[in-house]
């Protein structure tokens, strides 16, 4: 239904609950990776001071409107039907061009969004390596393409089993390092003020905290009962909020310099 964003045919749902939080977490935050930038921009502390601002006045906002909407209109679209129904009373016509311009918006996103992890990815290699052939960096940049073009070849359900085993395997490492350097944490000597450059910082979170409302475009897969979505955002920006704070806490206990 063009109009409802409902869909008609009922199919198997292949999202259970934890399997919706973890490809939350994976799609928005997933762990700190980049956020060193914000950290090296204005320090640890101003640091967790916009993980937790950004969560309380944005991500959970966001989330609840994600959620609210999604439960008002399980569709495959997404936020496209959303921004359609917005306007399409105004004119039909009206309707679909907000929501296509809404669709380009997203494809526009996601295409610059998702060709920042292969570089991201490279450069964390090279820390651990070395210096790297330009050949060679492209090629570690195709792989990491191709390999998410297979993945995303599977059914739902097999990408939300990976995913889930995904999100244990990296939280893992982050609860590891903060426990083991617990004993060395001293807030006074580390968590000092940089620069500071705050639209680096700023930028920086509104990244890391972006995604919420694309997940509308998977609520119609889910196997569980709609007003559970709001729990389940909460758990996932909770888990956001978690595994960006607890690396930068036993990080700043290992360098000279956390603003470098």
């Amino acid at each position: 239904d063009n109009v409802t964003g409902t869909e008609q045919t009922e199919r198997p749902r292949k999202l259970g609950y934890i399997q919706f939080i973890c490809l939350t977490w994976l799609l928005t935050s997933a762990g700190p990776y980049a956020f060193e930038f914000c950290v090296s921009a204005v320090g640890v502390g101003y640091a967790m001071m916009l993980i937790l601002l950004f969560a309380v006045f944005y991500a959970f906002p966001i989330s609840l409107i994600s959620s609210e909407l999604s439960a008002l209109m399980p569709s495959r679209h997404g936020p496209i039907i959303w921004a359609y129904r917005a306007f399409y009373r105004l004119h039909h016509g009206f309707g679909d061009f907000i929501g296509y311009l809404n669709a380009m918006n997203m494809i526009i996103f996601w295409t610059v969004e998702t060709s920042l992890h292969p570089i991201i990815f490279n450069a964390y290699l090279v820390r651990l390596t070395g210096p790297l052939s330009g050949g060679a960096r492209y090629a570690i940049k195709a792989a990491i393409i191709i390999s998410g073009f297979f993945v995303n070849c599977f059914d739902l359900s097999v990408i939300a089993n990976i995913t889930t085993i995904l999100c244990i395997a990296m939280m893992i490492p982050f609860f590891v390092a903060f426990f083991w350097t617990l004993p060395d944490i001293e807030p006074s000597t580390q968590w000092y003020e940089c620069g500071p450059n705050w639209p680096l910082a700023i930028s920086t979170c509104i990244w890391e905290y972006n995604g919420f409302e694309s997940l509308g475009t998977v609520v119609n897969e889910i196997g569980f009962a709609t007003d559970k979505l709001y729990s389940a955002y909460f758990i996932a920006v909770l888990a956001d909020v978690v595994t960006l704070m607890l690396p930068i806490i036993s990080s700043a206990t290992l360098v000279v310099d956390g603003c470098s």
